[in-house]
């Protein structure tokens, strides 16, 4: 009850009036600890902070809390808005297996065996005119079912290790499956990379009624004016939220997990460390961790970099962080056409994608790609050469600078085979692509990583 999690997602709750019900399961504890002595508030005082309703209920009695949560879900049902719900019960058991639990007091177990909820409910059962022979045997047919279960566990065989990999990723398209055009009219002006990516944001909202915005101001355009004018073609769709990335994170899970496909939008890269609990314990696990039961289509869209006076908190290019996620993929377009290609790709994959911008690109000039133009991900040019590696923005800053004097110094000096640095930079060997990590993109003259080929 105590972590940010928790807060932020009421408080957006609230704001947004979600259908959401908040179940508190209460045994007096927070792992250690009396929850009194963590807790200088109550639960219902709380809630009323938030402005939302409570209800707390006897949790040790299953009717109880039936009947309590039938009239919570009619109200929320019906628009009512979130609701907070305590449950009162007892602690059983040791945070652990093996807690020796010295930290509870002789006289806190002593009610256990009267309170215990099984217990209660056969008492129950047996007021209300239910057979004793009946109740036993319900309670036998339990336990064969516990006991079944956990001799198929023992016998089962372990995992092969050849399966490690299996679930991380949902299967992509093939890139043969994904069109590419190169642009509408290589007549029309060229557009700014924001109206590029603003464009491919109107475009996925307009294909598909699954896809929805979600951010800090996203709804008046943003700090950058990337989203500007989709809230009011698109309405409900392009969501406001507090400044709560938490919450905003999993927002996207969930609503991903439920079959909806969100962008959501931090405004800074360095913002992430924030959430990183959603993004690389839920987001980047949940397909593994269920089996492939549960896929997560979400895009998560930053940017990044120096060059605007920006701080040193505003500035980090933390790509590779997420790099080594499993279960992530990461995206960093160094172009206008791939600006379009690679989000459009992200927004329709079934994985979660982290899609980092560059702030110094979103004033450069390109030409406007086809609504079909797509760029598969999980690929990325590379060539065998000694020189450096580059991603982002640092792909076209390395084709001016082999221009000006070539690289590392070596006038006029060009690679083999490559255009000429003042082709039009919205070829597809400006892009770049990081991650996953067990798949890596290349290896560097001494074996180390590289992420994309460049000057």
């Amino acid at each position: 009850m105590p972590t940010g999690a928790f807060h932020e997602s009421v408080n957006l709750a609230a704001v947004r009036r979600l259908p959401v019900v908040f179940f508190c399961e209460n045994n007096g504890y927070s792992e250690f600890s009396h929850a009194a002595d963590q807790h200088p508030a109550p639960i219902s005082r709380r809630a009323a902070g938030y402005g939302i309703p409570f209800l707390g209920v006897a949790g040790n009695d299953v009717t109880a809390v039936s009947d309590g949560l039938a009239i919570v879900f009619e109200k929320v049902r019906g628009g009512g808005g979130p609701y907070l719900v305590e449950a009162r019960t007892l602690r059983g058991r040791g945070h652990y297996e093996g807690d020796d639990q010295k930290y509870r007091a002789a006289t806190d177990t002593e009610t256990l065996t009267s309170d215990d909820p099984l217990r209660v409910a056969r008492l129950l059962l047996l007021d209300r005119g239910v057979g004793a022979a009946e109740v036993d045997a319900i309670e036998r047919e339990a336990e064969r079912i516990v006991d079944d279960a956990e001799a198929f566990a023992r016998a089962a065989r372990g995992p092969e290790p050849a399966s490690a990999a299996e679930y991380v990723y949902t299967p992509r398209r093939r890139p043969a499956e994904i069109p590419r055009t190169a642009a509408v009219d290589a007549g029309d002006p060229p557009s700014s990379g924001s109206r590029i990516l603003r464009q491919a944001m109107r475009d996925a909202l307009a294909d598909d009624p699954a896809v929805f915005l979600a951010g800090i101001d996203v709804a008046g355009g943003n700090v950058f004016g990337l989203t500007r004018g989709l809230a009011h073609d698109f309405p409900g769709r392009v969501l406001d939220t507090p400044i709560s990335e938490t919450a905003i994170m999993g927002l996207g899970v969930g609503t991903a997990m439920a079959g909806l496909r969100p962008v959501v939008e931090l405004m800074y890269e360095d913002f992430l460390g924030v959430c990183f609990d959603q993004i690389i314990n839920q987001a980047a696990k949940l397909r593994f961790m269920t089996g492939g039961a549960v896929t997560v289509p979400l895009v998560i869209r930053t940017q990044f970099g120096s060059g605007r006076s920006s701080g040193s908190q505003h500035s980090q290019s933390l790509e590779t962080l997420f790099a080594q996620i499993p279960g992530l993929t990461v995206v960093m377009p160094s172009s206008g056409p791939d600006m379009y290609g690679l989000l459009r790709t992200a927004i329709e994959d079934d994985n979660p994608v982290v899609f980092i911008e560059n702030r110094l690109s979103y004033e450069k000039k390109w030409q406007m790609p086809a609504p079909d133009h797509r760029v598969p991900l999980g690929r990325a040019r590379h060539r065998p050469t000694r020189r450096r590696r580059h991603a982002g923005q640092l792909v076209p800053d390395g084709r001016r600078r082999a221009g000006r004097g070539g690289c590392h110094g070596r006038p006029g000096h060009r690679r083999g085979g490559d255009r000429s640095t003042h082709d039009p930079p919205a070829r597809s060997r400006d892009r770049a692509r990081v991650g996953p990590p067990h798949t890596p993109i290349g290896r560097g003259p001494r074996g180390g990583r590289r992420l994309r080929s460049g000057c």
